[in-house]
């Protein structure tokens, strides 16, 4: 059975609700904690425009796989860290969250991240891309994707075309994504 390691937790399988929920809830913890502190710290407006951009794309990252692969689920943000026991909340209104959050991430990251693993302006639009996708609405999509692609950056427009053509068909779109030139 594979083994879970994490500071201060116990080692225990996968199958444990306990890790899970830790491991789960985490993100949303982390990220909400800097949002609700970071305008005691003197930063400068650039330095505090990428750190929220950067925590606002991990949270919706976070989001985007908890609505993936569970549906629904409950939604935690800096003003309702403390309430667990709230119901889960509709697969619309988290994508909706997560297509905000990309939002405000893609317009207030750099477009080349500052080192690896850490999200640029493209990647944002990459995730909103995807949750656009997921949400049913498309010509958003298609939008999000023609950005990157219009960037002419090769990664990014290799990612957009096989995001588009693994997520749906790319016939459903062609339509959305001739006046991009794909």
């Amino acid at each position: 059975m594979p083994q879970l390691m994490i500071p201060g937790l116990p080692v225990v399988g996968w199958a444990s609700p306990k890790i899970a929920g830790r491991c789960c809830i985490a993100p949303f913890v982390f990220a909400n904690n800097i949002l609700d502190g970071i305008g005691n710290t003197p930063l400068s407006q650039q330095e505090y425009n990428n750190l929220t951009g950067e925590t606002r794309f991990l949270r919706a990252f976070a989001y985007s796989w908890l609505v993936r692969n569970w549906g629904a689920v409950p939604f935690f943000d800096e003003q309702n860290m403390n309430d667990f026991n709230k119901p889960r909340t509709p697969e619309a209104d988290i994508w909706k969250f997560v297509i905000d959050e990309a939002d405000y991430a893609a317009s207030n990251l750099p477009e080349v991240a500052k080192a690896a693993g850490r999200p640029s302006r493209y990647a944002a639009l990459a995730l909103k891309t995807e949750a656009c996708l997921y949400a049913g609405r498309y010509e958003e999509a298609a939008e999000a994707a023609g950005l990157i692609i219009s960037s002419n950056d090769i990664l990014w427009l290799r990612l957009a075309k096989r995001m588009i053509s693994s997520t749906f068909t790319v016939i459903q779109l062609m339509p959305l994504l001739k006046k991009f030139s794909i």
